[in-house]
Order: C-alpha cells, then sequence, then structure tokens
C-alpha cells in the first residue's frame, strides 16, 4: 500500500432542512423558470448549445469563498445544491462572462448575481478532471463586466445523481472492476464520499480540461489548482436524507465534524435526516471533499479508526503500527501530535486510498502491522507536522517516510527508493534555469516537486546541518507563524547556528535545476609518516544548481568523509589525510539528486613514482 502516491490508480489502471425547497421537476426546458431563494423568477440555460471558451478565459477566474449547502438523497444518490461563489478576475482584462464547470452527471438549474437571475449557456465538454470524463460547462452572462482584480459573488443552483462511474478509466482499456475502485466516488446509504476536482466535480471548478494520458499534466493540474486556491475560505452544510442506521462520521475537508440525525418514525416511509456543517475555514492545498458515513470508532495511540463492524477487530493493526513508529516521531517532532490521525474505511474493500489532511481513507482489514510501518509513517507524520506550504506539508512527510525504511531496511534501501523516483525528477526539471524559471519548491504545484524534490531537499539538509538541528527546527516550527518563503529557513539558521541562503537560493526559492558532478582528478602524495597519504580530489558541476555532497576516501585502513560545495558550472578541491594506501573515492552518495547517476566512484591509480 502506498497512501501517499496520487498516481496510485492510475498505476492500478494501467497494469435542518437543506434550504428553500428546489423544484424537483425535470430540468428546465427552453424557457421554462425555476425558483430562487429569493422566491424570483430565473431564465433557465437553453437547450446545450457549442461555443468556445478559450483556456486563457477559464486561468482568467480565482475562487475565492465558497459556501455549499447540499441535500443528498442516499437512495437515489441525488444531490441537490445551492452554492454561493465569490471569483476573482485575475487576468489583465475584464470579462463579460464567467465560465463554470460541474460534473456531466449533474446539470445547471440557476445562476444568480446579487438576487437577480443570470443568463447562461450551457454545454458538455471532455476531461478527466471528473470521473465521468466530461464536465457540464455554463458560460455565464455577467450584468456588468467584471474589472481586472474584481470580484463577482454568485449564487448557483444544481442538481443529479453522483454514482461510482469507471467511464474515464474504461475509455483507456482499464478492466471495469479496477476501475470502479479507483473511481469509487458517490452517494450511498452507507458510505458518501466526494472527493472533488480530479475525481469528481461536484462543486463548481473552473479549469482547463485534462486527460490522464498527458504524461504528468494532470497530476500538475491537480496541485496547481490546489496551490492557487490554497487561500480560499470554504463554509458547507450538508444534509443527508437516509434511511435505516444514520450515518456517525462526517469530514468536510478533512475535517471532522459532528453529525446530527433524526431518525425516521417508526413504520414511516420518510427517510431519515442528518445534519453536517463545517464553518468557515481556509482550505489550503486541498479540494473540497465530503465523506458521511456508518462507521464504528475505535481510539488508541493517536488515532481514530472509523471501521466497517466486520473490520472493528483490525484496526488493532494500526494502532500497534502507530505505537512502532511513535518513537521516530516524537525523536523528529517532540511531544504528542498536533490532532489525531483519522483513518476511514472506504465503502468497499478494494477501493484503492485517499489521503487528505490528517484523513486517511483506506481498507481496515486484518494487516500485518510491519506492512503497514513504511505507508503509516507518511501519513503519521501530518497529525505531527503541519505547514500551510505544500513543500513543506508534503516534503517532510515524504521524508519521514524514507526515514523509516532507513531506519527498518537501511540507508541504502532507503537511497535506493528515492533514487527510483530522480530519473522522473530529471525528466521534469528545467535544463535552462535562465530561460525556464521551473517550479521553485516555494511555489511547486506538481508532486514531483513538492513531494519527490522535497524529500530529497530534507535528506541534504540533513547531511549539512545534522539531526539534531533539523529535527529541533521541525519541533520549533509553528504553522500560524509560516507567514513567508523564508520562515523555515530563518528557523533552521538558529538551530544549526548556520548560513542556508546559498542553497535555498538554488532549492527551495528558486528552481535552478539539478547538479551533474565529475570526479575530474585524484592525486595522491605521501604524507609526513610512513602509512599516511594526503589526497587531492577535484570535482566538477557541470549542471545548473550548486551541490554540497559527501565525498568519502577510502584506503586500505580507514575511510574519511568530508562535504565538498560544488558550484554551478563550476569546480573544487579538497585535500583528504588518511592512513593506509588510498583506493578509492566516492563522490555523492546519492541523497543529492543529479540530472545523471547520483553516485559517482572511481578507482586510484598509481604510477611507477607512487
Amino acid at each position: 500500500m502506498h497512501f501517499f502516491r496520487p498516481r496510485i490508480f492510475l498505476v492500478a489502471c494501467l497494469s435542518l432542512a437543506f434550504m428553500a425547497p428546489l423544484a424537483t421537476s425535470a430540468f428546465a426546458q427552453q424557457g421554462s423558470v425555476v425558483a430562487n431563494s429569493q422566491g424570483q423568477s430565473a431564465p433557465q440555460a437553453t437547450p446545450e448549445t457549442k461555443f468556445d471558451v478559450p483556456d486563457t478565459a477559464r486561468r482568467a477566474i480565482l475562487f475565492t469563498k465558497y459556501a455549499l449547502d447540499v441535500r443528498l438523497e442516499t437512495r437515489d444518490a441525488m444531490m441537490h445544491a445551492r452554492v454561493i461563489v465569490t471569483v476573482k478576475n485575475e487576468s489583465a482584462a475584464a470579462l463579460d462572462a464567467i465560465p463554470l464547470q460541474i460534473s456531466s452527471s449533474l446539470q445547471w438549474e440557476a445562476i444568480n448575481a446579487g438576487g437577480k437571475p443570470l443568463r447562461f449557456a450551457h454545454h458538455t465538454v471532455a476531461t478527466d478532471a471528473d470521473h465521468t470524463g466530461a464536465m457540464h460547462e455554463a458560460l455565464v452572462t455577467l450584468a456588468a463586466p467584471l474589472a481586472p482584480g474584481g470580484e463577482q459573488t454568485l449564487t448557483v443552483f444544481y442538481s443529479g445523481s453522483v454514482a461510482p462511474s469507471a467511464k474515464r478509466l474504461e475509455s483507456i482499456g482499464t478492466p471495469p472492476d479496477v476501475a470502479m475502485h479507483a473511481d469509487w466516488d458517490g452517494i450511498r446509504d452507507e458510505f458518501t464520499g466526494l472527493r472533488g476536482f480530479g475525481n469528481v466535480l461536484w462543486y463548481p471548478v473552473c479549469n482547463v480540461p485534462v486527460v490522464l494520458g498527458d504524461s504528468d499534466r494532470f497530476f500538475s493540474e491537480i496541485g496547481m489548482t490546489k496551490l492557487r486556491e490554497s487561500t480560499a475560505m470554504v463554509s458547507m452544510t450538508v444534509t443527508e436524507e437516509f434511511t435505516g442506521a444514520a450515518p456517525t462520521v462526517a469530514f468536510l475537508i478533512g475535517v471532522p465534524v459532528t453529525v446530527q440525525a433524526t431518525s425516521p418514525a417508526a413504520e414511516s416511509d420518510l427517510p431519515g435526516i442528518a445534519t453536517a456543517r463545517l464553518p468557515q475555514t481556509r482550505l489550503g492545498f486541498a479540494t473540497p471533499t465530503l465523506f458521511l458515513a456508518r462507521r464504528t470508532l475505535e481510539t488508541g495511540n493517536h488515532l481514530k479508526l472509523y471501521a466497517r463492524q466486520s473490520d472493528a477487530a483490525a484496526t488493532q493493526s494500526y494502532m500497534t503500527a502507530a505505537s512502532i513508529l511513535t518513537p521516530q516521531m516524537t525523536d523528529w517532532f517532540g511531544g504528542k501530535p498536533k490532532l489525531d490521525l483519522s483513518v476511514l474505511d472506504p465503502a468497499e474493500a478494494e477501493d484503492s486510498p485517499f489521503e487528505e489532511r490528517a484523513l486517511l481513507v483506506t481498507n481496515i482489514a486484518n494487516v500485518n502491522p510491519k506492512k503497514l510501518l513504511g505507508p503509516m509513517s507518511h501519513v503519521l507524520t501530518h497529525a505531527y507536522f503541519h505547514s500551510p506550504q505544500p513543500w513543506l506539508e508534503e516534503g517532510v512527510a515524504q521524508f519521514m517516510a524514507s526515514v523509516w525504511t532507513e531506519h527498518q531496511d537501511g540507508r541504502d534501501t532507503a537511497i535506493t527508493q528515492m533514487d527510483n523516483m530522480r530519473g522522473a525528477l530529471s525528466l521534469a526539471e528545467t535544463g535552462d534555469p535562465e530561460r525556464d524559471a521551473g517550479q521553485p519548491l516555494v511555489a511547486a504545484h506538481d508532486p514531483i516537486f513538492y513531494r519527490t524534490k522535497a524529500a530529497y531537499v530534507f535528506w541534504m539538509l540533513r547531511g549539512i546541518v545534522g539531526d539534531k538541528p533539523l529535527a529541533a527546527a521541525l519541533e520549533q516550527y509553528d504553522a500560524t507563524q509560516d507567514s513567508s518563503a523564508d520562515y523555515f529557513e530563518h528557523l533552521l539558521e538558529r538551530t544549526s547556528n548556520q548560513k542556508l541562503d546559498w542553497f535555498y537560493s538554488d532549492w527551495v526559492n528558486r528552481d535552478r535545476g539539478l547538479p551533474d558532478l565529475n570526479i575530474e582528478a585524484i592525486t595522491p602524495s605521501k604524507g609526513s609518516t610512513e602509512d599516511s597519504f594526503i589526497v587531492a580530489v577535484t570535482v566538477s558541476n557541470s549542471g545548473t544548481a550548486v551541490a554540497d555532497v559527501p565525498v568519502s576516501l577510502y584506503s586500505s585502513d580507514a575511510t574519511v568523509t568530508e562535504h565538498m560545495r560544488i558550484a554551478p558550472k563550476g569546480r573544487a578541491t579538497r585535500r583528504f589525510l588518511v592512513h593506509g594506501r588510498p583506493q578509492q573515492v566516492q563522490v555523492n552518495d546519492g541523497t543529492t539528486p543529479e540530472t545523471q547517476a547520483s553516485v559517482h566512484r572511481k578507482d586510484i591509480e598509481y604510477t611507477a613514482a607512487h
């Protein structure tokens, strides 16, 4: 299991009352009306019409606020929604119309601004951002142009069914059963799960169409959307009409919230009503998500496990894994976790895992605790360490997973696992940072950067400052104080008593690509004593980023390791004093990613003079 891999489903595939009641009649025909929340008549969209929406118009829209009010009918997998959104025009030109998008299984009903209905046209657009493989896009004509930098608040009404759909995955040849367990989003009586952009468009969005097969663009688009909207404020009210037992747990944007439920009267045909509310909360690097389920709660070792009744006994495996990992967590973060990690059983045992904030949706079954340790070391980190910066939030978690691998299986295994992702990072990196700014970690939106490269950065910092100063900085880190890009940099400088601006400049604040090292020369000579040698090692860097790497000199009697800093397009020489005849030099141990191999070894050759 790899809870933290965003590509997991694609890899598998390729191998209260709600509000003023909405009309329940068929969706609007041309010329029909529906009553909005002010009792006014709102003109409906005309039948589907083809029109062009340039990607520049879609990129111009930024959502800054969501107020979601949805009613779910589990019997028919139906959703009725009233959503108030505030959007900002981030383009340099005024906008006469705004595009909005929802899943192709949902239908637009009305769109208002300031209590007045707005006209809109709509059409269907292919995209894999939704599990159906398509979205319904509305082009909303504004009463007045929206100036650059201006904001517009809209109230939108829509409804339809949200059931699991494997259309997008089956269209690329995925077996139906595998596809359905990957795209499991839907409204059900026992488990409702809606993961948001990239899985199901159950709330309004505005993005360019994307396809799964377009290299990493699909995942990059998800990351870019999460990054752009990370400061958006979200509030949510969810009302579910249920049959049978009431839901017992709810998570809205990954935050656990209380469920208030009223069961149906005995012998009544009416459904029960359950309500969950999220007060206005900063979205962060996430998508609006909704989970409502009937589960049994088991607690222990700072875990909250919401299991199916049949899996309740299996929760002990997770508690045991958390207990084993606790010493590592306290060594690096100190004290107790900032919040409990929640683990939620999905609708079906085979459903693929999902992670958001300190919530993990994954099958709770009879799993050997030892098999949980690697994945759990990643997700448990989110309970101990939280940051509004994605590269810190995800990079630290990925780093801790590799530190656990080092602890359990050895340093070489941990470095080998990292090196398995280095090739993808090298391909994604900018080859010419003077012309292509790439993705600085402080603004990264692609997981290959904010997870993989960020984990490498922590390995490099660990080598530069040492374990204790790095652990001290992580323990002292306060997410509420992190309001600038250099907050963690200065924190680590204080705990290590080292200046790190030279490192942050190339690896965090800017994307300077990767280094490319080479052992240019090794010159041994006799030392002052009979068994001592002085060896001069010259290393060049043809890459575009600074490298500070361990250089090891192996002799017949000893090993000496020192760090060397090699500037981009530069070279450096270090002299080593060693006892015993020098035999080999190694530059870099794999913890600094390079464009080519990240470990360089060269045997020392001797001439007759030596």
